[in-house]
């Protein structure tokens, strides 16, 4: 009996937000992203003077309103997920929204347990969490450095959910781990190791994982049948959603130092048939002629020529071919076009770090400062804006675009809401050891009565002034200006240079200080 609190906002930070592109996960900006809806402009000082003075009451009872309104459209949107995964782990809803990822996979484990007359294993003691937490890392996934620079004609290949199907295909389970039976066999010997997986009896964790995949196959068929619009298509993509959640989720529990059903040898397992995996592709792709020019854990990137989009497709039912059990490479897209970005000239290039142009002009961004919530808008979008320019053949525009830039903030032309960093209040302010900007911008919120709880997400500026950088730094709604100087040489600068470094263009040149080069110097790296 009684009425089940739902949390909203513990069930998108710990399972939604990985997949969200909001800077924050403010009340605005996660329904922006959601509903399409933002909440209304009210800053701090207003909301106090609006109740203190009685002044505009209205208005705060308007602002209040649409809170609500917000938080119930959001729970209209999410519901649906948190009642599927409720469902698929036997947990009530109020629990299920509470719950980390590791929590809904043991919940999950333990319900098919119980239908499979499977023993389930005890919960580790505290000892035993602290023994597990020190022992050595294992190897994660396999990084093939890409080669830094411009490159045309790419076909991209990634693993569909290539752990949890190796731990199906590989039947990985700490009950299967050199079993007698199989210990001569090769089949499931593990890469660099001289252990084994046994090939005669299913294990508890590859069977309910299959169990999974079978599920949102069978969904995911459903939904094409289905209007996108209707509520039968948001039903069954609730329902995938859950199946994805806790299939996606359960590596990462054999590995945690809280499982029930850990086990280092099957975690570890699991890396190493991947890593094994993606440099077997690796092989077979530069054998059949093409140029492998970046491959990280689960995905591969190859140069191809213009016409050979059909050898493409050829070389990816080659390699299914060889592959065992459920395991599947996928052909994501083609692109006319990409660029590989070291992090420092002269260092290689960075992991995931990489920009994509395909036929119709859509652009796809990983690893840049775009993705990041520490660099302000401004930076983002106008490194944004030079991978778009450099990506359609335009460096020397790009160029002149970062020195209006510059121009413009030097002038303080730019709005104040352009220039905010968003950073999270980790821990209480005592127990920081460094006085980063935020500590700082905290302690005068503080000081001028606002409070603001461990937890919270923050937005600052850096203002005019002497002293350090942190001395400088205020909450963007106490802020009056902004240290151009500042904004130049640490945000927007920097951001460009990642990008257009690899065409030899330097600070001195986005900044005015170079001397003329000719027309084409830029592009021809």
């Amino acid at each position: 009996k009684g009425m089940p609190h739902i949390d909203l906002f513990n069930f998108i930070s710990r399972v939604m937000s990985p997949a969200m592109s909001s800077e924050t996960l403010s009340l605005d900006s996660v329904a922006m992203e959601l509903v399409g809806e933002g909440k209304k402009g009210f800053t701090w000082d207003e909301l106090k003077d609006a109740w203190t003075q009685k002044t505009r009451l209205h208005e705060l009872a308007d602002y209040c309103m649409q809170d609500s309104l917000l938080t119930l459209k959001l729970a209209d949107r999410i519901m649906p997920n948190i009642f599927e995964l409720s469902n698929l782990t036997a947990q009530l809803p109020s629990d299920a929204s509470r719950m980390t990822y590791g929590q809904l996979v043991e919940s999950y484990a333990i319900k098919k347990a119980s239908q499979m007359n499977v023993v389930v294993p005890n919960r580790p003691s505290s000892e035993e969490i602290g023994d597990r937490k020190d022992m050595e890392q294992f190897a994660g996934g396999f990084v093939k450095e890409p080669k830094a620079g411009m490159h045309e004609n790419i076909a991209v290949f990634d693993f569909r959910g290539l752990y949890p199907s190796i731990i199906v295909s590989h039947n990985i389970d700490p009950e299967t781990l050199n079993c007698s039976c199989c210990k001569d066999r090769q089949e499931n010997k593990i890469p660099g190791s001289r252990s084994h997986f046994c090939t005669n009896t299913k294990g508890f964790i590859p069977e309910i994982l299959l169990d999974l995949f079978q599920e949102r196959k069978h969904i995911k068929e459903k939904m094409k049948f289905h209007d996108k619009k209707s509520r039968d298509y948001a039903e069954l993509n609730a329902r995938q959603f859950a199946v994805k959640t806790v299939s996606n989720a359960m590596y990462g529990y054999l590995g945690f130092a809280g499982s029930r059903w850990y086990n280092r040898e099957c975690a570890s397992a699991v890396t190493a048939f991947g890593r094994n995996y993606i440099q077997n592709v690796i092989a077979m792709a530069e054998e059949q002629g093409f140029e492998a020019l970046y491959g990280d854990t689960d995905s591969l990137f190859l140069r191809i020529d213009k016409n050979t989009e059909v050898e493409a497709h050829n070389f990816l039912q080659k390699v299914n071919a060889t592959l065992p059990g459920i395991m599947e490479l996928d052909l994501q897209g083609i692109y006319v076009r990409g660029i590989f970005v070291s992090k420092k000239a002269g260092e290689g290039g960075a992991k995931k770090r990489y920009a994509l142009i395909d036929k119709d002009g859509n652009i796809t961004i990983r690893g840049f400062e775009k993705v990041r919530r520490d660099w302000s808008r401004l930076a983002k979008d106008t490194q944004e804006k030079v991978l778009d320019l450099v990506l359609n053949k335009r460096q020397k525009e790009a160029v002149e675009y970062v020195k209006k830039i510059v121009q413009e903030v030097k002038l303080e032309k730019v709005p104040l809401t352009e220039l905010r960093v968003y950073t999270q209040l980790t821990r209480q302010l005592k127990h920081y050891v460094q006085r980063g900007p935020h500590v700082a911008a905290v302690e005068k919120a503080n000081a001028r009565g606002k409070e603001i709880r461990v937890g919270e997400t923050i937005e600052y500026v850096i203002t005019k002034g002497s002293g350090s950088i942190s001395d400088r730094a205020e909450l963007t709604e106490y802020a009056k200006n902004y240290d151009p100087e500042y904004y130049i040489n640490n945000q927007i600068v920097p951001a460009a240079l990642r990008v257009l470094h690899i065409f030899g263009v330097t600070e001195d040149d986005l900044l005015g200080r170079a001397k003329q080069k000719g027309l084409g110097s830029w592009g021809k790296k």
